[in-house]
């Protein structure tokens, strides 16, 4: 009083349960040439974990529109059942009101000894009669299960980390001659930040520079160097991934400094993935300046949060 049905998408037949003295719940496959056992330690009869619990008169059906083995109802020793699995040529998942037994409301009442095919002309499956929980009350009622089965799925999603992809190595501002007047001079330097932590935290890019000097031991002021303007810098996607753009807090004008200050920060569920920021700096030479190359260190570091 097993039940038996072909897997069309593993090319093999499936067999569950029975009654050999007691019911069973052990799953196994036939390939054509042997058996299998492949539900619960190789042996195990009523205590195979892992699938449907034990009975007998239950009944089977392939569904070739998914690709699956459907298992119905089936009698446990005392009392029909009348929950649907779907087995998938590995495991076995409870499709509908998962974790009920005998009082699944989105199926048939409970019962054994039923019947059930696959239509093929309307890709559904078609469940007739059997007996109720009365072993001698006959049914005769009739159930399409559609292939809107009610699966769980899961899927794992691991957290990666905060970093810079790249960072430029050096990067100048374009040069000037002194004429007697103050002078401001370009440059920009763009920021590859990746977020793949997955945590929607947000994150900031924070700078400290020493100060500008030349071989001569002259140098330039702090205040001189400031990203100007008075909206946040460009940031854009990079090429390769589908991020979620940073929105980036107004820090701006922003002078530069020895010690470490926010030059970007990126609000909580912003900045995932890969971008490239954008950063327009402007140095402004005053007019008494020495001439020489000036040169400074500059120390960028990126941690979580806004």
């Amino acid at each position: 009083r097993g039940a038996m049905a072909y897997d069309t998408a593993n090319s093999q037949v499936v067999l569950f349960g029975g009654n050999n003295g007691s019911d069973l719940n052990d799953t196994w496959v036939y390939n054509g040439s042997t058996w299998t056992q492949v539900i619960g330690t190789s042996g195990c009869t009523t205590a195979c974990t892992g699938g449907p619990s034990a009975r007998d008169n239950l009944t089977m059906a392939s569904d070739p529109a998914v690709g699956n083995v459907v298992l119905f109802s089936g009698n446990n020793g005392t009392s029909g059942t009348n929950e649907t699995w779907v087995y998938n040529g590995t495991s076995w998942t409870q499709v509908i009101d998962a974790g009920c037994t005998t009082a699944c409301t989105s199926s048939p009442t409970a019962r054994g000894s039923s019947a059930m095919a696959f239509d093929g002309a309307t890709a559904q499956l078609v469940v007739f009669g059997g007996y109720g929980a009365a072993a001698a009350t006959g049914l005769n009622d009739t159930w399409i299960l559609p292939l809107s089965y009610q699966l769980q799925a899961s899927l794992g999603v691991a957290a990666g980390t905060l970093g810079f992809i790249s960072t430029p190595t050096s990067f100048s501002f374009a040069g000037i001659t002194l004429n007697g007047s103050a002078q401001s001079t370009p440059a920009s330097i763009a920021l590859d930040i990746g977020d793949a932590t997955g945590s929607g935290a947000g994150w900031n890019v924070q700078l400290s520079a020493t100060t500008f000097t030349n071989t001569n031991g002259n140098t330039l002021s702090d205040s001189d160097f400031q990203v100007t303007g008075s909206s946040p810098p460009a940031v854009a996607c990079d090429s390769t991934s589908s991020c979620t753009v940073a929105s980036l807090a107004n820090l701006y004008p922003y002078t530069l400094s020895g010690t470490a200050t926010k030059l970007l920060s990126a609000a909580v569920g912003t900045g995932m993935g890969d971008q490239t920021v954008t950063v327009p700096w402007t140095a402004t030479i005053p007019a008494n300046a020495y001439a020489g190359t000036y040169q400074s260190t500059w120390t960028f570091s990126l941690v979580s949060g806004p």
